[in-house]
């Protein structure tokens, strides 16, 4: 039998006979914006069960970004409202054009005798050392077939507390900076339950971020972490999309030089999120809303920035309230025209320091268009806006800084 290969459009692309390796084109979903490509898949003639035994795909992803930013807020690759300035500081314009958010990556599928599918996946951009060196976003190996039954997989990927595939369809390359988009080091263990649902629990790389409290008190230092962080979610898929709660539970690891004493600070949080589409012509409704304490690390603007904890003055670090989220809408003008409003809100609350306010408080907003003229192709325009207001321990209190930024983007996915 001719080997047959199914993309993920549905329509299947058949390779000749043969006894060593035959070349398919497949199409590829996981890319932005909803781009489709034509990846070349090395697949094996022969077969286990209906597939390959084995595969090699092979893909990428072009992606020109442009920024011109009115405030200067630093970061030329996303507006994270926790870097917008504040108080008396000078505007200072900036224009900025890279490549570095472009994408490679390889899937391997292998399908054993007696034994579950292996599915490796590994993906590269140009982010490392600051842009312009190859840096790992992924990198995993799954022992089970992941849309079906149970697996297992290990590796560098998403957090298990978040969603991507609730991101909506921007230019910002963190996405909206209130959203889970922390990828790190993780055991999952995922099993589909009844013909809507899945669960997922895994054990995930931990690490300390309350840099920003040793202001207040610098006898607090981070050491070695030692106990995993614990997350899990469950989805409910339904006929237009699907929504999904997620959980985590963090034990920070810290210690005190006055007396050389280790202490944990526990951190907890929920998230929810969804993703419906509203109309046939492909309108839809994306979500993620997260809450707990002592997590701001998982709000992809937030993370690396110490907010997690706060110092108590008696030597404890105590975690702060989190809240934050976003709403996206994406409408089609047309097949190939479309645009996408977000709007998004986060508070990271103080309640150990009297007389200070919130260690952040703003919100987030961005509108564009986008054209599609051909499947791999796209073209983005796209107005952002940000506000920081009250951090406590690093800008004024009580006053709000504000930011936009015009960003463009040139995709072409292959």
């Amino acid at each position: 039998m001719p080997l047959a290969n199914r993309s993920a459009d549905g329509r299947v692309r058949r390779a000749r006979r043969g006894t060593g390796l035959a070349l398919v084109v497949t199409s590829l979903l996981a890319l932005p914006s909803a781009l489709r490509a034509q990846v070349t898949t090395i697949a094996s003639a022969d077969s286990v069960d209906g597939r390959p035994r084995t595969s090699l795909a092979i893909g990428g992803w072009l992606k020109l970004h442009g920024v011109y930013d009115f405030s200067g807020t630093p970061f030329t690759w996303a507006l994270s409202p926790p870097s917008i300035p504040v108080g008396d500081v000078d505007v200072d314009p900036q224009f900025h054009l890279d490549m570095y958010q472009s994408r490679i990556k390889l899937r391997s599928l292998h399908q054993p005798v007696g034994f579950p599918l292996l599915t490796a996946y590994v993906e590269g951009d140009f982010f490392g050392n600051g842009g312009g060196q190859l840096r790992m976003r992924h990198a995993w190996l799954a022992i089970g077939d992941l849309d079906s039954g149970a697996s297992f997989l290990a590796g560098h990927t998403w957090s298990t507390f978040g969603d991507p595939d609730a991101w909506p369809n921007i230019t910002d390359f963190d996405g909206p900076p209130t959203g889970v988009w922390v990828r790190q080091g993780q055991l999952r263990y995922q099993r589909h339950v009844g013909e809507r649902g899945r669960l997922q629990f895994a054990l995930e790389t931990p690490r300390a971020d309350f840099e920003r409290s040793q202001l207040v008190d610098s006898t607090l230092a981070a050491v070695n972490q030692n106990v995993p962080e614990i997350t899990a979610n469950y989805r409910l898929a339904f006929g237009r999309g699907h929504v999904q709660v997620g959980g985590i539970v963090r034990h920070v690891r810290y210690l005190n030089e006055v007396d050389d004493a280790k202490a944990y600070f526990r951190g907890w949080g929920l998230s929810l999120s969804s993703v419906t589409r509203l109309t046939d012509a492909g309108d839809n409704l994306t979500l993620q809303v997260l809450g707990g304490a002592g997590v701001s690390r998982y709000m992809i603007g937030f993370s690396g920035l110490g907010l997690d904890a706060i110092p108590d003055l008696n030597g404890a670090l105590e975690p702060a309230p989190t809240i934050g989220g976003y709403v996206g809408y994406q409408h089609f003008w047309t097949a190939e025209w479309s645009s996408t409003v977000v709007g998004g809100y986060a508070n990271i609350t103080n309640d150990v320091l009297t007389g200070a306010g919130d260690i952040f408080e703003g919100g987030y907003g961005s509108a564009n268009v986008f054209w599609n003229p051909l499947a791999p192709l796209n073209f983005g325009a796209e107005f952002l806006y940000g506000t920081n207001t009250s951090v406590t321990l690093a800008q004024p209190l009580g006053e709000t800084g504000r930011g936009g930024r015009f960003q463009f983007v040139m995709e072409y996915a292959f």
